[in-house]
């Protein structure tokens, strides 16, 4: 027969361990909410058209949360130098779905700034 102390230890233990796995549930769920707000984003950014890349001055701005996704539109000429970078694979179905390389290229603007491009 359990002692006493060994089943107030059991019950102990098990309410650890439910409330450890309460907590893993709930953080699925908040990031649920974050991966569909993304998503969303994401999507909604894809939409809208794409609009002109400013100058190379105001690039800093676009390096936040507010520009992620967006397109923009570019003008240059591919410099003569790529680089392969290899990806593995995606989980994504079709074309994503197997491992190979991005070609990413230079792309030189008028002003003489550059853009990286990922020509697939």
């Amino acid at each position: 027969m359990p002692s006493r102390r060994s089943l107030v230890i059991l019950v102990l233990c098990a309410l650890a361990g439910a409330g450890a796995l309460s907590g893993l549930g709930f953080w699925q769920l908040e990031r649920l909410r974050w991966k569909e707000a993304l998503l969303a984003r994401i999507a909604d950014r894809l939409s809208t058209p794409p609009r002109p890349l400013p100058p190379a001055s105001g690039w800093r701005e676009l390096a936040n949360e507010e520009h992620e996704y967006e397109r923009f539109v570019v003008e240059g000429v591919f410099e003569p130098r790529e680089a392969l970078v290899w990806r593995a694979t995606g989980k994504v179905p079709g074309e994503m779905s197997q491992p190979g390389y991005w070609v990413m290229a230079p792309l030189r603007l008028a002003d003489g700034s550059h853009v990286l491009v990922n020509r697939g």
